[in-house]
């Protein structure tokens, strides 16, 4: 049977996944009437498209996936859908660097990794910004009870952040110099 681990960090929960169940939990606010930017805001502004692979898949398939895709990381899904793990180029340049030759034989699932920390649609930016540099991860899966909803990246959550505050800037100088 397989076991999900959820680790509490406060605002919301982030869950450890392994095999093919999840749990998730009810966000809670975190109560100070605070407008914080949710991880809902920036699937809607950056897309929602997510590339998969199933675990048996040659290491290869999922290096031609990363590249024909520009992205840095693929969601690994068993038949049903359901997320099991995460192959990322780190991964792969891991493996690669500790013996070149077998990488040709190896399967996604001999390189993923298998401990997946997902978030929900209502988490804060600033929140999940804190558990992937806290993690050390740069991909983050999104999901809801139907399933996967997408995968943000550090690098989506830098460019969103920086037109939020473009636009303030922008209002902000506006009220204080005028329409000229």
């Amino acid at each position: 049977m397989a076991r999900s681990y959820v680790k509490d960090y406060g605002a919301s929960r982030m869950i450890w996944m392994t095999g093919f169940e999840y749990i998730l939990s009810s966000y809670e606010s975190k109560g100070k009437g605070e407008s914080m930017m949710k991880v809902a805001d920036l699937l809607k502004s950056k897309g929602q498209q997510v590339i998969t692979i199933l675990p048996d898949e040659p290491v290869f398939q999922a290096m031609q996936k990363l590249v024909e895709n520009s992205i840095g990381a693929v969601i690994v899904c068993n038949e049903g859908g359901k997320p099991v793990g995460i192959i990322s180029e780190r991964d792969i340049v891991k493996a690669a660097y500790g013996n070149y030759d077998t990488l040709r034989s190896k399967k996604v699932t001999d390189l993923m990794s298998s401990n997946l920390i997902v978030a929900i649609p209502e988490d804060d930016i600033d929140y999940i910004m804190g558990i992937m540099t806290q993690n050390r991860i740069r991909h983050l899966p999104i999901v809801t009870k139907d399933g996967i909803a997408g995968i943000i990246s550090i690098g989506d959550i830098v460019k969103y952040q920086l037109q939020q505050v473009q636009v303030k800037n922008r209002y902000l100088e506006e009220f204080m110099f005028g329409n000229n």
